[in-house]
């Protein structure tokens, strides 16, 4: 994350996420810069970035490295989790996975960044356990 002044479109969008952030019970939200937030649930452990970009707002989380033995089955359930997941995608990136989600800014409605939020942390549990299942065999 880089030193530089966000934007006063980024900061609008980024006090509007707050507020709706500030709505949903049982996560911990932290404004770690002016335009980023970290949300948390602190049952799970799972820790979600949300970044309020001028037109966009992302949220995402690094959830697993690949592993180096059984890819093609961890492929295989991760392309499964990404078609029953509602919102946020699963992706690769330098042998580590990421779950990723994009919102309009204009139009941001509470309940989708809620919706997506929930998605996205339910879609990392059951990668959890998919990968615990894996081990275990």
């Amino acid at each position: 994350m880089t030193d530089r002044t966000p934007s006063e479109e980024e900061l609008k969008n980024a006090d509007t996420v707050q507020a709706i952030l500030l709505e949903i019970p049982d996560l911990i939200v932290r404004r770690d810069q002016p335009d980023i937030f970290s949300v948390e649930d602190p049952e799970t452990g799972i820790i979600l970035i949300i970044d309020a970009e001028p037109h966009v707002i992302s949220i995402f989380a690094d959830v697993a490295q690949v592993p180096n033995k059984g890819r093609e089955p961890f492929y295989e359930r991760l392309l499964t989790l990404n078609g029953q997941t509602v919102h946020g995608a699963f992706y690769t990136d330098q042998g580590h996975v990421f779950i990723m989600e994009n919102l309009e800014a204009e139009n941001l409605d509470a309940n989708e960044l809620i919706a997506a939020i929930k998605s996205m942390m339910l879609a990392i549990v059951q990668l959890d356990n998919a990968l615990a299942g894996s081990s275990a065999a």
